[in-house]
């Protein structure tokens, strides 16, 4: 799977990134031709429709967990073609949500984040703790990855060896199953779900095995392109549901300034 299929250790930092469907090997127009039943053909057809209505989607909701050397992740949120985001995730006893509206990002973490990572002092941490935080400038790929419009272009590439695997029943709908196995440098072993009845589109995206080293890293699917750190997710699971369902998602009122406080030398707010 495609690390944009994974919530891994990255979001949890700054900056952050997310999903959401499964990566694969991009095809060519004439190997993409769809048939009648659109999810009856190849995993790239089956890819090629899932990415051509994923473009169109206005929001979804997404919630998973995720297993990595930090132990289990859960995460839940919404995500809106305008640019805007709504996340809240919890690692151990670190907790914290996450806001996005246009090109700004703001935090709300617990005491124990933002000791362990965000790299506050001790006092800075009690000052932040269950505050909303606007995030330092920087900060702005939080989003990277989880737009419509980028899970599309991300779900049909960077893939390891494709396979259907076939229809199955998930919460009570049928889907069709592709596996994929893992086999090249930065791809990891997995399995995306997609609907069958009406539009074609991610509704479980699994991870089952380490990521296997090397490969190159997309910077429009992933935030963390530049960064050398291996992976160390061992398996996650992420639902997708709720599309276009409405969500309102707005700034949050009296958010804490991070840069000005750092600059302040930890002072504490009005």
């Amino acid at each position: 799977m495609h690390r944009s299929a994974r919530f891994h250790r990255g979001l949890l930092l700054l900056p952050l990134t997310l999903i959401a469907a499964c990566g694969g090997s991009e095809a060519s127009d004439k190997a993409t031709t769809q048939p009648a039943d659109r999810t009856s053909g190849t995993p790239d057809q089956i890819l090629a429709a899932a990415a051509a209505d994923i473009a169109k989607v206005r929001s979804y909701h997404v919630e998973g967990t995720e297993t990595d050397k930090d132990g289990v992740s859960r995460l839940s949120g919404d995500v809106s073609s305008e640019g805007r985001l709504r996340f809240s995730l919890k690692t151990g006893k670190r907790a914290l949500g996450i806001i996005v509206v246009g090109p700004t990002t703001y935090l709300r973490a617990n005491e124990a984040f933002w000791d362990e990572e965000g790299g506050a002092s001790e006092a800075l941490a009690a000052t932040l703790a269950d505050r909303w935080v606007k995030a330092p400038a920087g900060a702005d790929d939080t989003l990277k990855g989880l737009l419509p419009k980028d899970l599309s272009y991300c779900l049909r590439r960077d893939n390891g060896s494709l396979s259907k695997v076939g229809s199955r029943s998930l919460e009570g709908r049928k889907v069709v199953v592709i596996a994929d196995r893992g086999d090249k440098p930065g791809t990891a072993p997995g399995e995306l779900s997609v609907s069958t009845s009406g539009r074609v589109l991610p509704v479980r995206v699994t991870q089952t095995g380490k990521e296997r080293p090397g490969g190159r890293r997309d910077p429009r699917c992933d935030s963390n392109a530049n960064d050398d750190e291996d992976d160390t997710t061992t398996s996650s699971d992420i639902r997708l549901s709720d599309y276009d369902k409405p969500v309102r998602i707005t700034a949050p009122a009296d958010s804490l300034d991070l840069d000005r406080l750092q600059r302040d030398n930890n002072s504490t707010p009005a």
